[in-house]
């Protein structure tokens, strides 16, 4: 979920058929929300959609899909009436998982975080898009040799965040899992920011 410059509050979620994952989206312009619409990617398994609006309100989507032989990190833009043909963003032997967009409050560069299975674990890697297109994968942290299942080491916010930049949310009775859920934060470099990447959390 995140917000456009008109305030048009825009959702993108994953939906198993029973046979595939596929992605759809839906636009609320703050009386109504438009018809469910799915996006054609070409891939049978798509998961973890990540959504941000650039500093030209341009809207940008990242996510995970398998490619036949294991899970890459993929991307979109949003040209005003559908979202263009997917484009890679890492090719490689081994998964690529839970891709994080941001956008960089100060210069606008639009960044993706993800995580990779290496041998040493799952391991957090970064890339940057450039006028030449993305930049290599960088690792930004090593992961122990221990972890097995992906958990993320971004932070939303400072560790010594202050009780004034708490924000409170009701989350809908049909959500089951908090696990499930992304919170819009404006003004952010993470607009949408995962429930697995907060620090602490409380639910009621």
């Amino acid at each position: 979920i995140t917000t456009s410059a008109n305030n048009n509050i825009w959702v993108v979620w994953s939906s198993f058929d029973g046979k595939e994952f596929h992605l759809f989206f839906r636009i609320y312009d703050g009386k109504n929300w438009s018809q469910e619409e799915k996006i054609e990617t070409g891939f049978s398994s798509n998961t973890a959609p990540t959504i941000a609006f650039d500093k030209d309100d341009a809207l940008w989507l990242a996510w995970s899909a398998f490619d036949g032989q294991d899970d890459e990190i993929y991307y979109s833009k949003w040209n005003g009436f559908a979202f263009e043909p997917a484009a890679r963003i890492t090719d490689n032997e081994t998964p690529d998982l839970l891709p994080i967009l941001s956008v960089d409050q100060k210069n606008g560069k639009i960044q993706v975080q993800w995580q990779q299975d290496t041998d040493a674990g799952y391991r957090n890697f970064q890339s940057s898009l450039t006028v030449n297109g993305w930049t290599e994968a960088a690792i930004l942290e090593r992961a122990s040799p221990a972890q097995k299942k992906p958990e993320s080491k971004l932070q939303s916010a400072p560790q010594n965040t202050k009780t004034s930049n708490t924000i409170d949310v009701t989350l809908p009775e049909f959500i089951n899992s908090i696990k499930s859920v992304s919170i819009h934060q404006k003004g952010t470099d993470i607009q949408s920011i995962p429930s697995r990447l907060l620090q602490k959390q409380e639910t009621k």
